[in-house]
């Protein structure tokens, strides 16, 4: 009696312990969720450069995206979208350098934060008698299936330029 008593014994901590063994195991497939508050935080805290003009031939005329200037605007990233987002081209050329600016941009925010963050901004320009809405989305959207982190930011209008707005909003989710 006293050996079966013992067996069970035995055998319920070894069930136990390998429980508890398996159940710690990682597969290593799984990363820890990033912050949303931490990421927004950067966003508006980190700085970044970016080039503002390009050229589709060395002798044409470069048509610069933000008022006249060429070279480069170096200021947060959230700053650097909303300037993305303010700034639309009006002719051929003035349009390919601001949709080159802004893929610059969406780039920049994109590798700087790394995967499983998405940024939404918002807002809009007053142009007098109409207003017009503008975003801009860098990353992927979270899947359905995903516990989602967020956080909104308020980001200034850039004041460059003759464009006015009440300002941008900055959303941020992780997962």
């Amino acid at each position: 009696m006293t050996s079966t008593v013992l067996d069970v014994t035995v055998m319920l901590l070894c069930v136990s312990a390998s429980v508890l063994a398996l159940g710690g195991v990682d597969a290593g497939t799984s990363t820890p969720t990033p912050d949303a508050q931490a990421a927004a935080d950067r966003v508006v805290t980190e700085t970044a450069t970016v080039q503002t003009e390009t050229a589709t031939d060395s002798s044409a005329e470069t048509a610069a995206v933000i008022d006249g200037e060429r070279g480069t605007v170096h200021t947060t990233l959230a700053e650097l979208l909303v300037l993305s987002a303010e700034y639309g081209g009006d002719d051929g050329d003035r349009r390919q350098a601001t949709d080159t600016f802004r893929e610059t941009v969406i780039e920049t925010v994109s590798d700087r934060l790394g995967p499983r963050v998405r940024l939404d901004i918002y807002g809009t320009l007053d142009h007098g008698a109409t207003e017009e809405t503008r975003s801009i989305a860098v990353g992927d959207a979270p899947p359905r299936s995903a516990d989602v982190n967020t956080a909104v930011v308020s980001v200034p209008e850039s004041g460059a330029g003759d464009r006015h707005g009440a300002g941008w909003r900055l959303i941020v989710r992780t997962w």
